[in-house]
């Protein structure tokens, strides 16, 4: 086995499973998964940048092993501080990194004429801070489409969007794949079990490389095992949308432990229910506590509450 590194094992530096940075492809991510080969004094390791495609070999030097950033909850701890410049510098940044909230810069982009309140939620949901939103139109007035312009209006200001998740009862995954395709061009691949898991797998492996557009039903994902793996692997996902959110109401349920998983993983959060409205009070506190529990974990303080301020109904 000339190619064989055994002889070389002082050499190497990376090692199988490690994710390392392409310096030669724009940074990109990948993941060594094999033993690296010698060819000309060169140590060269097989990389897998997606997880469809077979690994290519990449010489060491072209390699740099990725250490994740540190969270701002680390960094505290570890009194690692920039200086006011800096810290003034990101500010401006951060401010003009986001586009205006009142232009819409997706309108004509779609494959269908939009009604006028069909903006109103897409509208609040860019004005809101915690990009949380209960959807609660009756039934026919298009909570779908409202769903998709949040999606692509998201999209066309962050960038492609990473990992996007559709949750519904299983009758509707067709509707929303199909409706998806045909008004906004974006393509959905509806998830069994099996895929789902599968995704996770890859995220375990591969981190934020690992995209995803799904469609899974709420009767896949509220079982203990997948939830279970969904606490342990945690996956971000960019937006969550969970139609027929209703069902999530009752706490101690697998459903309702679901939403909070959910919660805790996404980074912007959508749920519609044509029935919201019709639930008791403590059903819909439930669900208002599953979007945003840090506002909403103390029924009896919640219910005093004021219903509006200033005129405005209460905006999360």
């Amino acid at each position: 086995m000339q190619n064989s590194c055994r002889s070389c094992v002082m050499e190497v530096k990376l090692s199988k499973g490690d994710r390392v940075i392409l310096k030669a492809f724009g940074n990109r991510i990948g993941i060594i998964d094999g033993e690296p080969r010698k060819a000309r004094s060169k140590l060269l390791y097989p990389v897998s940048i997606d997880p469809s495609q077979q690994s290519s070999f990449y010489p060491e030097d072209s390699l740099e092993k990725f250490i994740p950033p540190k969270s701002v909850e680390q960094l505290l701890k570890d009194k690692e501080f920039c200086d006011v410049e800096d810290f003034a510098q990101g500010l401006i940044y951060k401010k003009l990194e986001k586009p205006l909230s009142d232009n819409l810069y997706t309108f004509y982009a779609s494959r269908t004429e939009f009604l006028v309140h069909q903006f109103k939620p897409v509208l609040k949901f860019l004005n809101s801070s915690k990009q949380r939103l209960l959807l609660a139109d009756e039934v026919g007035l298009g909570k779908t489409i409202e769903a998709g312009i949040i999606i692509t209006e998201t999209s066309a200001r962050l960038g492609e969007l990473s990992r996007v998740l559709i949750v519904c009862p299983s009758m509707l995954t067709p509707k929303w794949e199909k409706e998806m395709q045909k008004r906004f061009g974006l393509h959905f691949d509806i998830l069994r079990r099996n895929d789902f898991i599968k995704f996770l797998d890859r995220y375990a492996d591969y981190g934020e490389a690992e995209k995803l557009k799904g469609i899974v039903s709420l009767q896949t994902l509220r079982s203990g095992k997948t939830i279970e793996s969904l606490r342990d692997i945690a996956p971000r996902f960019d937006i969550v949308i969970v139609d027929e959110a209703h069902y999530m109401r009752n706490p101690e349920t697998y459903s309702s432990e679901l939403g909070e998983v959910l919660s805790e993983l996404s980074d912007a959060l959508l749920f519609l229910s044509a029935t919201p409205l019709q639930l008791g009070t403590p059903d819909l506190f439930n669900l208002l506590g599953l979007l945003i529990p840090e506002e909403f974990s103390d029924f009896t303080k919640t219910a005093r509450m004021p219903r509006s301020v200033n005129g405005d109904e209460w905006r999360f």
